[in-house]
């Protein structure tokens, strides 16, 4: 499975006439919207997950280079954002293990001024290549890291039913 982060919506607060809002330092993530991708034979190839977030400090974000701890590659923090499948059984919703993790580093975002303070949108990619569901209802948790190892609230997607084959 591949997944792709695609950061749209940068929002900076700079110094002006009118006082900067303000945000906690750990990111806090909403839930925007989860859109289907569907391929000309009418089955679902991968899925958009957006998230809106804010950060204080404005430190969202790894750089390629980061790779050094606590960002190494066997470190939890080498991933910035986080997702988590469940599928409907029976009307409950169970995690579901994923062989190769969707996990993925949402870019560096550099941004000059006095205000480091960042609200945006973060689309992410899931490729559906391979999944072993058909007709299955799906969600999805997510979450992020800033690169002081704050952790932000967990997201919960709406439902999807997922076709595949």
């Amino acid at each position: 499975m591949q997944t792709k982060i695609l950061i749209i919506a940068l929002l900076v607060s700079f110094a002006s006439c009118k006082k900067p809002k303000t945000y906690p330092i750990e990111p806090e993530i909403t839930f925007k919207e989860l859109v289907k991708i569907t391929n000309v034979q009418g089955l679902d190839e991968s899925a958009d997950l957006t998230i809106s977030f804010t950060d204080g400090d404005g430190d969202i974000g790894l750089a390629e280079s980061d790779t050094m701890p606590p960002y190494d590659p066997s470190s939890v923090y080498y991933y910035n954002f986080y997702i988590n499948f469940f599928i409907k059984h029976n009307g409950v919703f169970e995690e579901y293990p994923l062989a190769i993790p969707a996990s993925q580093r949402i870019p560096f975002i550099y941004h000059e001024g006095k205000d480091k303070s960042l609200t945006g949108d973060i689309i992410m990619d899931i490729d559906f290549l391979g999944f072993p569901f058909n007709n299955d209802t799906l969600r999805f948790e997510a979450y992020i890291y800033d690169r002081a190892l704050h952790k932000s609230n967990t997201i919960t997607t709406s439902e999807i039913i997922l076709k595949t084959l």
